[in-house]
């Protein structure tokens, strides 16, 4: 299947599936993606975009089904469900997933040819502009001002997936080596989301997607750079906010919440055996 990119220069022509518009598709009942899906559920602190090219495929979205067909836009906000991965086999097709967090992102590009499935990821750290601009345009949708017409919220948000769509289409076809994402830019993005989100488990499996890498090479990158595991970053994040928290009189129990604790019992206990981290 050859690569056909020029969808993505033709905003009129996507379609959004997002909680920021109205969704402009239809869902569909496919009981075999139905019953896949819901054994492959996934959420996360990071929002994700996908942008599909070619062929045709599937997609979880708020608790239905839709084809994603070239041109769909799907926008995965922090903690929404969705599905992860693709089932095997089924028609050929070819996606684009950018993760958003600290700043930064990750672009994988999925493709299916002949039931053979591929995928291909690299970091764009340093796509910190056009990650702002989508995260700023994000944060305004969700509670759109009354002058905010529909039309106009469009063309806001597909001007900012635009830029970001051709910033990683860009990082991707550029000469070996020409990429500007160092390793360090990198780790420090994932660093600033994980400082944004210490009430979420830092889940290894989803930091190394953000990253851009496997989980092996992201958790032995990020102790190259860091000094520390990504446990032990985390754990230090939380003890400093915590101290800081206490220091200002916010409740035990307020601190327990923020930090993501069942009840202040158990902060109180993590407490204990973590300040000497601080």
């Amino acid at each position: 299947m050859a690569n056909d990119y020029s969808i993505a220069a033709e905003p009129g022509r996507w379609r959004f599936v997002c909680s920021l518009l109205p969704v402009e598709d239809s869902p569909v009942q496919d009981a075999d993606y139905k019953r896949w899906a819901e054994a492959h559920l996934d959420r996360h602190a990071h929002r994700e975009l996908l942008f599909c090219f070619e062929g045709e495929a599937c997609e979880r979205f708020a608790g239905r089904d839709y084809r994603c067909r070239p041109g769909s836009v799907f926008l995965v906000d922090a903690n929404e469900e969705h599905a992860r991965g693709y089932p095997t086999g089924g028609d050929d097709f070819s996606h684009l997933w950018i993760g958003l967090g600290g700043g930064g992102g990750s672009t994988i590009f999925y493709s299916q040819s002949g039931g053979k499935a591929t995928s291909k990821s690299m970091p764009m750290a340093l796509a910190a502009a056009e990650c702002a601009l989508l995260t700023h345009c994000w944060e305004r949708l969700r509670h759109p001002e009354p002058w905010m017409s529909p039309a106009l919220r469009r063309t806001a948000l597909s001007s900012a997936v635009f830029s970001l769509v051709f910033r990683a289409l860009g990082n991707w076809l550029a000469p070996p080596g020409a990429s500007s994402s160092g390793r360090g830019e990198i780790v420090a993005a994932v660093r600033r989301h994980i400082e944004d989100h210490l009430d979420e488990a830092a889940d290894l499996d989803a930091l190394a997607h953000l990253s851009g890498y496997s989980k092996f090479h992201f958790a032995r990158m990020f102790k190259e750079c860091s000094g520390q595991t990504v446990h032990g970053f985390v754990e230090q994040c939380r003890v400093r906010r915590a101290a800081a928290l206490i220091q200002e009189g916010v409740p035990r129990k307020e601190i327990a919440g923020e930090l993501g604790f069942s009840c202040p019992a158990a902060f109180s206990n993590w407490l204990r055996k973590n300040r000497s981290r601080a």
